[in-house]
């Protein structure tokens, strides 16, 4: 085998590494079936009085279109520590029902920083984030303690 086959070789193995390891993965090993979801419910991360506000999505097509931003984001590199933020998280609840199929946590309220298998993680979306799709729904804002139950 001549010395440029060998180099070409080597070449091709180390792109394929480099490649391997700054590719994003899906954060969901299976999507969410939109048809079976009907209702989102959004905490936004927890104020010192254990309280935050909430809203709770049952509107179709923000329902779907919230479930196509999670089904089609990416998972990048893991946060640095410097990078995560210290406070409370923010919860994504989808359900079917009164059943919970999926939930999603974040540093804070910022969609680009998900906890995934207790690691924190940037994430990227193909359009909208989860909390610019939370501030233009014009669901009411509802108050929930530590529990997601509503306060009056």
């Amino acid at each position: 085998m001549g010395s440029g086959r060998v180099l070409c070789i080597i070449v091709f193995f180390v792109l394929l590494l480099v490649f391997i390891s700054c590719s994003h993965s899906a954060i969901l090993g299976e999507p969410m079936d939109a048809d079976t979801i009907d209702k989102v419910q959004i905490v936004l991360a927890m104020s010192d009085s254990d309280r935050s506000d909430s809203k709770i999505i049952v509107d179709e097509t923000e329902v779907k279109q919230l479930v196509n931003t999670f089904n089609t984001a990416t998972l990048g590199k893991k946060v640095s520590n410097r990078d995560v933020i210290i406070g409370g998280s923010s919860c994504y609840l989808f359900y079917s029902g009164d059943t919970l199929v999926q939930k999603f946590t974040f540093n804070s309220n910022i969609p680009e920083r998900i906890f995934k298998d207790d690691t924190l993680y940037y994430v990227e979306y193909q359009d909208k984030t989860p909390y610019e799709l939370y501030t233009e729904s014009p669901a009411e804002v509802i108050t929930v303690d530590a529990d997601f139950n509503e306060i009056e």
